[in-house]
């Protein structure tokens, strides 16, 4: 009699499962959807937020220069994770989230400090300039998803201009169009940025100077309207500038070049076959501004005839 009544019962308990399985009350697989990690960059605590479909245990692992994990409740629904990482090393960290029999690596990345980008190789050109000059560098070891963008900003005496651009890891050029700046003698400072918000901040990497006026030329002799025994002419004449250097001063008619002194002082010996000639002087100064001074004159020889 024991033994019916113990084979009855069970029956009836494999019957109930067999029952419940039947009737689908047998635990489903969790399903978790819209899993985001934030912030992509932080010094403090980042936050995981995921959607389950049903209530349990979670489990987030971190993996980057240390591996911890942390454990928490899972409610059926929203859910939103706070994770302190201040004692974190600095790194890149991958995200794994388990929440019941549900497991996924790589949910989420980010960056855990406040690491500036690495620039080198910066140069500014040319050092004289009538619209544009050019800033290239070299950028890396930067947070977060790399460099985003650089900033370029010039200064002169109580003048202050900046220039906003796209920027990328790795070599960068910018042009810098800087003519709506006055003329003028100008320090250079540069930012670069990463997606962190960090930035390689530096003055002084550079100096050029803005200079749009043309030399200014003045002839001593000979001058306007003197006659000339010869098609020698001797020349003499100063030339002076506001900004820039004269790189060189010639005669027009057959490209001499003239010797300029440091007082900006300048002759030299202009040759011209013609009866009546137009002498010509020009000045270019290291922008590349050019200034002239012309006189008309007329030779001895030709008058007597």
């Amino acid at each position: 009699m024991k033994n019916k009544i113990g084979n009855l019962m069970m029956v009836a308990t494999i019957g109930c499962v067999m029952v419940l399985a039947a009737t689908g009350i047998v635990r489903a697989a969790v399903t978790v959807t819209n899993v985001q990690v934030s912030p992509e960059c932080t010094t403090s605590t980042i936050t995981v937020t995921f959607n389950s479909s049903d209530a349990g245990n979670g489990e987030v692992d971190f993996y980057g220069p240390i591996a911890p994990w942390r454990t928490f409740s899972v409610a059926a629904g929203t859910n939103s994770k706070v994770f302190d990482v201040s004692g974190f090393p600095s790194g890149y960290y991958r995200v794994r989230l388990i929440v019941g029999d549900w497991d996924t690596d790589g949910v989420g990345f980010f960056f855990k400090g406040a690491q500036a980008p690495t620039v080198t190789n910066v140069q500014v050109s040319p050092d004289f300039t009538t619209s544009a000059i050019t800033v290239t560098f070299d950028a890396d070891n930067a947070s977060g998803s790399g460099v985003v963008s650089a900033e370029v900003d010039i200064y002169a005496h109580q003048i202050q201009k900046w220039y906003n651009f796209d920027a990328v890891e790795g070599s960068n050029s910018l042009v810098v169009n800087v003519s709506n700046a006055p003329d003028g003698y100008y320090r250079v400072r540069l930012l670069v940025f990463d997606s962190c918000g960090n930035a390689w901040d530096t003055d002084g990497v550079g100096y050029f100077t803005l200079d749009r006026k043309a030399p200014k030329v003045t002839l001593i002799k000979p001058q306007d309207g003197d006659v000339l025994p010869s098609s020698t002419i001797p020349v003499e004449g100063t030339v002076t500038d506001n900004l820039s250097t004269i790189t060189f001063v010639e005669t027009v008619i057959m490209g001499n070049d003239l010797s300029v002194e440091s007082d900006g002082s300048f002759e030299g010996i202009a040759i011209q076959p013609k009866k009546e000639i137009t002498l010509r002087v020009s000045a270019t100064d290291e922008a590349g501004n050019v200034g002239t001074a012309e006189v008309d004159l007329i030779k001895v020889h030709d008058m007597r005839k």
